[in-house]
């Protein structure tokens, strides 16, 4: 039971364990298995505030919100673009309308990098680390198709596998970038303003609904229901309430705050 314990609690984020493990897993213990569910709940609500986690100051926790919504609003792009990869480009001009929205968005909350050596060597470094390595999947895939080593009439299993090398090295790519962003202190990076956050995020949030919107209504109003277009849809809208629900916590974020 200790074992599974430590595992839940090992689900939250570690500024959040540092500061409240100790008691959450006594409290665990004291209830039993019963509040495992509500453990799982919490550790998925806490991952999508970052915002509120403990911090020392107010930079850190818009550097976590700057990283959640280009995480977010990068998935919602991703789900949106699945779409198309049928070649169906009934979506294509809304979808990239909304793309080059979602870009405003990313310009306007993400982080400006100090111009000083150590804080540009520190960055450096760790882009090499994270990027490197995806980039180099992603290169491989570009030149087994160009190469012809994965013709059309490869099997399924190549070119399936072929096609989850790319989308996970992008995505990789991706998540990489974001916990660059969230794990940058305020003396290597310089976060952006509240009213910079929050413009940012709800420019995103307004995207991404977009987005949600234009899927489900093409699902609906076609001859045929499309069913994938429609799962995607629904998916788009549950990350637009997540943006949405940061807009509304931002302005509340003080330095000293760690809960809602």
């Amino acid at each position: 039971m200790r074992a599974v314990i430590a595992g839940l609690i090992r689900l939250y984020p570690k500024p959040w364990r540092e500061r409240w493990g100790e008691d959450l897993r006594e409290s665990v213990h004291a209830s039993g298995f019963r509040s495992w569910p509500n453990v799982l709940v919490g550790a998925v609500d806490m991952w999508l505030h970052p915002a509120v986690w403990p911090a020392r100051d107010d930079s850190r926790r818009l550097a976590r919100a700057a990283a959640m919504a280009i995480t977010v609003a990068g998935d919602g792009w991703f789900v949106a673009n699945l779409i198309t990869e049928d070649g169906d480009g009934r979506y294509l001009p809304v979808l990239r309308v909304c793309g080059a929205v979602l870009a405003v968005g990313l310009l306007l909350v993400a982080p400006r990098p100090r111009f000083d050596r150590v804080a540009l060597g520190v960055l450096l470094r760790r882009g090499v680390r994270g990027f490197v390595p995806p980039a180099v999947l992603i290169a491989g895939v570009v030149f087994l198709v160009h190469s012809g080593l994965v013709p059309a009439t490869a099997t399924p299993v190549l070119r399936y596998g072929v096609l989850g090398i790319w989308w996970g090295a992008w995505l990789a790519l991706a998540a990489n970038g974001c916990r660059i962003v969230a794990n940058a202190g305020p003396e290597i990076v310089i976060a952006p303003g509240h009213r910079r956050s929050i413009a940012g995020t709800a420019v995103l949030t307004a995207a991404t609904m977009v987005s949600a919107a234009v899927l489900i209504v093409f699902a609906i109003a076609t001859a045929e229901f499309d069913a994938a277009a429609a799962i995607c849809g629904a998916l788009l809208l549950a990350l637009a309430v997540t943006l949405a629900g940061a807009v509304w916590e931002l302005p509340a974020l003080t330095n000293d705050s760690p809960s809602r």
